[in-house]
């Protein structure tokens, strides 16, 4: 068929700038990441598969329906159906693509991001290919009408239903739901990548071996489906072990340090502009908390894996200011959420905002940040944070620190009331 010819008559071709403007206009919309982190700006752009994709398999059952309805695809020919094929979906496929790529540049240039993660990229493109050979080879099997819609409505179902479904793990197979990667302390997993590739791999499989018993009994069509069944298989194995997200913690070698006045902080590389700053900051909140009589860690860290029990993790963002970050290394000396609060009444909650204040104030926080943060926050049955913690830091260091102790123990468990007062700790 000749490039003209093409040009002039696929519905991929006359689509693809209203496809690719739809894509940038959706992806425009979204909220963008606070830091320019590839991968994570990367799987963001890919919200846009879940039109995309069922566009690009309507697309390619029209493609089918019309060597369908002309007959071409029964007559005697010198290239090979896959070749008549491939003629037929590339501006189908290419419509796609471009429309991913347009929707991830939308994401990354946004973010300050030049050059994208591949891993997405890749999962976007194959599942496009993959979704519009499915098309076209139900185009080629029954009439256009049902071959459209019914590719239109299975590729749409395929793509955003499996986000409701339980397991949570099926969000994963389609390849869409990489969009929830990731934060900064994260990569994307794996096996996120790993499982929609083989699934797409056995669709695309699926739709070769259908093209190819098109005159075959009905017998032989439905074995054709068998590497779709193999590959939902293999892939649901593979993505059988993800949560919500689906990430790993990052490598930590790639984290950037300084030291500073006894101290260290490392931050990942997308931050390394406001690492002096960050690290001043730090320097000046554990002076503050050892002035206090209040023993801190001397290393603070944006990791999260692995991480030793003495260092202080914490996270901020390139447009966090100097007091989200030191209200973060104030979250981040509170005590860990105890195990039994999982399963029953957790008394020690209500001193969480307490204590924060009472570590934001000594790490430095300016007075006016700190009120602000807390000047609405009060209970029917507890008095306002501010009026509290003011009332606590007018009290010498030792009274301070027997408070502190008192609140961070009620923390610590789920059954000791914590101390809303300055009177003896509740036990």
């Amino acid at each position: 068929m000749r490039i003209r010819t093409i040009l002039r008559t696929n519905a991929g071709v006359w689509l693809t700038l209203p496809l690719t403007l739809l894509a940038v206009a959706y992806i425009a919309n979204f909220t963008r990441s606070a830091d320019p982190y590839p991968v994570a700006v990367t799987a963001a752009g890919l919200a846009a598969l879940g039109f995309v994709v069922p566009i690009c398999a309507a697309l390619g059952a029209w493609e089918g329906g019309r060597l369908r309805r002309g007959g071409t695809w029964d007559l005697p020919t010198v290239r090979s159906r896959y070749v008549i094929a491939g003629w037929a979906l590339g501006p189908v496929v290419a419509a796609g693509c471009v429309s991913v790529v347009a929707a991830v540049l939308t994401s990354t240039l946004a973010s300050g991001v030049a050059v994208p993660d591949w891993r997405p990229v890749l999962v976007a493109f194959l599942v496009v290919l993959a979704h519009s050979a499915a098309g076209f080879a139900l185009g080629i099997l029954v009439p256009t009408a049902l071959a459209v819609s019914g590719s239109l409505l299975a590729s749409f179902v395929w793509m955003v239903f499996l986000r409701g479904l339980d397991p949570m793990w099926l969000r994963y197979l389609n390849g869409g739901a990489i969009e929830l990667c990731c934060d900064i302390s994260t990569d994307l997993a794996p096996s996120a990548v790993s499982g929609p590739l083989v699934v797409a791999i056995g669709l695309l499989a699926a739709a070769g071996l259908t093209l190819a018993t098109t005159r075959a009994g009905l017998q032989r069509r439905a074995l054709a489906l068998a590497p779709l069944l193999v590959a939902l298989v293999i892939g649901s194995m593979l993505v059988s072990e993800l949560s919500a997200y689906p990430a790993v913690p990052r490598d930590e070698r790639q984290l950037l340090c300084s030291d500073r006045d006894q101290i260290r902080v490392c931050v990942w590389p997308e931050h390394e502009p406001r690492l002096a700053e960050v690290a001043g900051l730090a320097a000046k909140a554990w002076a503050g908390w050892r002035a206090a009589g209040v023993s801190a860690p001397t290393h603070f860290t944006e990791g999260q894996d692995g991480v030793p029990p003495d260092v202080l993790r914490f996270s901020f963002a390139m447009r966090s200011s100097p007091s989200v970050i030191v209200s973060g290394f104030a979250y981040a000396m509170l005590p860990p959420w105890p195990a039994c609060a999982d399963f029953g009444p957790y008394l020690g909650f209500e001193a969480f905002e307490y204590v924060h204040a009472w570590y934001a104030a000594h790490g430095g926080l300016p007075e006016d940040d700190l009120r602000s943060m807390y000047q609405a926050s009060s209970g029917p049955d507890r008095p306002p944070v501010i009026e509290l913690v003011d009332q606590v830091l007018a009290q010498p260091l030792d009274v301070q620190r027997r408070w502190l102790a008192a609140n961070v123990a009620a923390l610590e468990s789920c059954e000791m009331e914590p101390q809303l007062s300055l009177s003896a700790p509740n036990s």
